[in-house]
């Protein structure tokens, strides 16, 4: 199996310590390990928060006596005190990204600003490319042997973390055909849309088509059509001039009455007190 060819230069990092530059909660160095055939990992109860990442390969691992078995884009955040214990496949050998960290550092918060908690359950990154660009990231400021590479690791880091921390971030990235009519419908709200018509920019049936846009985005495609459109009308109200009848022939409306009752559906707020700057509904969403 072919290994990540931008990532070989990683083969020789060493575990840096450095007492001068705030280390931004870095206990060691990040690396990366191409693990070896006979290679199997037992360590000492874990020090620190330990993150893990799974970049290529096949293996096992158990934690807290559950066992889960590794693959591309597997996670671990292994709270201090952790007892791990792997091993793989030596025909499709590991290749593991690990950063030993202080969980008490504000690189492991969510975006809003609450802490990430260790688990020991898998997370899952479906977007390996993004994953490895990430790790990537982390490790091009290694060694970790001034302030400013620390504080470029950390900065980083953050991303992986508010990767790791939220699933939409972690989904494959979309279908071609499927980002295709996406781009399509966003460029032209005002077209009558109908299924058939993205099916057909997608070179879908409509009735699988409508299957993998469902599963992908977690909505119907007429009910992404109206998302797209009331998103775009908050947006015209709030930054331009353009009256509401304007705003109703741009998106593809057949009457301003029609937009008017759908935006207030949408958003429990009429589009005039939208434009006003008021935010609170005239009544419950339905």
């Amino acid at each position: 199996m072919v290994r990540t060819t931008d990532l070989l230069h990683y083969t020789t990092v060493v575990t840096h310590t450095v007492t001068g530059p705030d280390r931004r909660g870095f206990q060691q160095d990040p690396r990366i390990f191409f693990c070896e055939p006979g290679w199997s990992w037992a360590p000492a109860p874990l020090p620190d928060l330990d993150c893990w990442c799974v970049l290529e390969g096949e293996g096992r691992l158990n934690t807290g006596g559950e066992t889960h078995s590794l693959r591309s884009g597997f996670c671990f955040l292994f709270a201090p005190g952790s007892k791990p214990t792997a091993t793989h496949d030596p025909e499709h050998p590991l290749t593991v990204f690990a950063a030993h960290l202080d969980p008490r550092a504000p690189f492991g918060r969510a975006s809003a600003g609450v802490p990430i908690p260790p688990v020991n359950e898998p997370i899952l990154v479906e977007d390996t490319h993004r994953l490895r660009r990430l790790t990537g990231l982390v490790l091009d400021s290694v060694p970790l042997d001034s302030s400013f590479r620390c504080e470029e690791a950390s900065l980083a880091l953050r991303q992986l973390f508010h990767l790791l921390a939220h699933p939409d971030s972690r989904r494959s990235p979309a279908d071609p055909r499927l980002d295709r009519v996406r781009q399509r419908v966003l460029q032209r709200l005002a077209h009558p849309w109908t299924v058939d018509d993205m099916a057909a920019v997608a070179s879908l049936s409509p009735s699988r088509f409508n299957v993998l846009f469902k599963a992908h985005f977690g909505q119907s495609p007429n009910r992404y059509l109206i998302q797209a459109r009331i998103d775009r009308a908050k947006a015209l109200l709030h930054e331009t001039r353009m009256s509401q009848q304007e705003i109703a022939d741009a998106l593809g409306y057949r009457d301003v009455y029609f937009f008017n009752r759908q935006f207030t559906k949408e958003t429990g707020i009429p589009p005039g007190r939208w434009r006003d700057g008021s935010r609170r509904p005239a009544r419950p969403l339905a």
